[in-house]
């Protein structure tokens, strides 16, 4: 897989994050893909159900300083992720987001690191 491809597969499943279609993320992985939040591995459609519920904790978000590396089914993305509560507080986290997916491209897993200490303020 190229560079390219894997940029594009980066671009379509952040922009879906971003627009909370999480049909469209659903849509993007193996049907047996994992999701591993700071270390917690569930199956992908148990933690979109709790990725879903963070809209109503940080708003509407963006990423920003976003950095990638590129390895053979391999995606590093880097980033910060920014928003407004909805009760007004700045949200400022930085991110590392491993993907991986197989030769057509379907994600198998999505490892997410993030720094919450910001939140803990």
């Amino acid at each position: 897989m190229q560079p390219a491809d894997l940029d594009d597969i980066a671009e379509r499943l952040f922009a879906s994050f971003v627009a909370w279609d999480l049909d469209a993320v659903a849509g993007m992985l193996a049907a047996d893909a994992t999701i591993t939040q700071n270390g917690r591995t569930t199956p992908a459609t148990e933690a979109l159900a709790t990725i879903g519920a963070l809209r109503s904790v940080i708003g509407d978000h963006r990423y920003v300083d976003v950095r990638r590396t590129f390895g053979e089914r391999t995606v590093v993305e880097e980033h910060r992720v920014v928003s407004t509560t909805p009760a007004g507080a700045a949200v400022d986290l930085s991110a590392c987001v491993v993907i991986r997916v197989d030769d057509s491209g379907t994600i198998l897993s999505l490892d997410e690191y993030v720094d919450t200490a910001p939140l803990l303020r």
